[in-house]
């Protein structure tokens, strides 16, 4: 098995820790390591790696990843996941197993997540691609859905309101989505070209050469449509099938999820309160005392201090612009 790690996201929405600059998968979140170094460890056993990245993040990588068993793809500029996996994938034989997953997630039991991804390897050699769903434990709005009857997709759904999440809960035959994906190289390239061939051709143009194990770009990569893999194949492709993973996962996506799998900082003293605390500042830490207040967050870095209420929308953090 060959295994791709999607490591170019923003992460903003863990702000102000997570910044374009320094985003989600390179902090230690749970522990000493990155959830980056986390998601390497965990797939390390189960084939080749390929990291795909963009120049911003190179030495970050190489920072976190002593090891060097690896190879870097890295992106001149952001063209969202469809680009990044195809680029990623016509650098492999057709007969290849290939893993994709995102580099910025939770999940602790890395026998349990071997034995899940493992249940999906019959159905990618006999051409089908492979999506993992995760059986939903509330109606959560911010995640996409995977509608489906045993191992078929019926459809996948966007991120729903409330009361949709809510049915969706109740119906009981949808997942949420988990971004984790199986296939055989040439399944791939095969259902590319025939939903996007435009992509699939820009994609062999742009790429160049390797030099020590980075794959080089040229300026072709730049023409490349910016778009969702869900949204130019996944959500259209008939060889899909998916498999529900038995193992403990969570997106990492918001402060209220850091809240609910970290014990609070030591320095934080609560009086009957639902509140936390996270700090990776440098400078000496402050007593940090809650009294009569509820489902708060504070994050803490050296530049910021963000409060914020846990249950908020945090995609409200992009419209501040700091």
């Amino acid at each position: 098995m060959k295994n791709i790690i999607l490591c170019g996201g923003s992460g903003t929405r863990l702000w102000p820790c997570s910044t374009e600059d320094y985003p989600k998968q390179f902090i230690n979140l749970f522990g000493d390591e990155s959830l980056l170094k986390n998601t390497y460890d965990r797939v390390k056993d189960l084939g080749d790696i390929t990291l795909i990245s963009n120049n911003n993040f190179t030495e970050i990588i190489k920072e976190q990843l002593k090891e060097k068993d690896y190879n870097l793809i890295l992106e001149p500029c952001k063209r969202d996941t469809c680009a990044a996996i195809t680029c990623s994938v016509l650098t492999y034989k057709d007969d290849d197993i290939i893993l994709v997953l995102p580099s910025d997630h939770y999940i602790p039991d890395k026998n349990e997540f071997h034995e899940t991804i493992k249940k999906g390897i019959k159905f990618a050699e006999e051409g089908h691609i492979v999506t993992y769903g995760i059986k939903p434990l509330y109606p959560e709005t911010g995640y996409g859905y995977i509608e489906f009857q045993n191992n078929d997709v019926i459809k996948f759904r966007e991120k729903p309101d409330l009361n949709t999440a809510k049915s969706f809960l109740e119906k009981g035959n949808f997942y949420w989505n988990s971004g984790i994906f199986l296939f055989k190289a040439k399944t791939f390239k095969d259902e590319m070209k025939k939903y996007n061939e435009r992509i699939l051709e820009d994609c062999q143009k742009s790429i160049s050469n390797w030099e020590n194990n980075i794959l080089q770009f040229n300026e072709n990569f730049k023409k490349i449509q910016s778009v969702s893999i869900d949204y130019i194949l996944m959500e259209k492709t008939e060889k899909i099938k998916v498999i529900q993973c038995d193992f403990k996962w969570n997106d990492v996506g918001n402060w209220k999820a850091v809240s609910e799998l970290k014990a609070n900082d030591k320095n934080i003293i609560l009086e009957n309160s639902n509140c936390f605390f996270f700090s990776n500042s440098s400078k000496k830490k402050k007593k940090i005392v809650c009294i009569d207040v509820s489902d708060i967050a504070l994050i803490e870095t050296d530049d910021f201090l963000l409060i914020t209420n846990l249950k908020s929308d945090s995609s409200k953090i992009k419209k501040l612009n700091l």
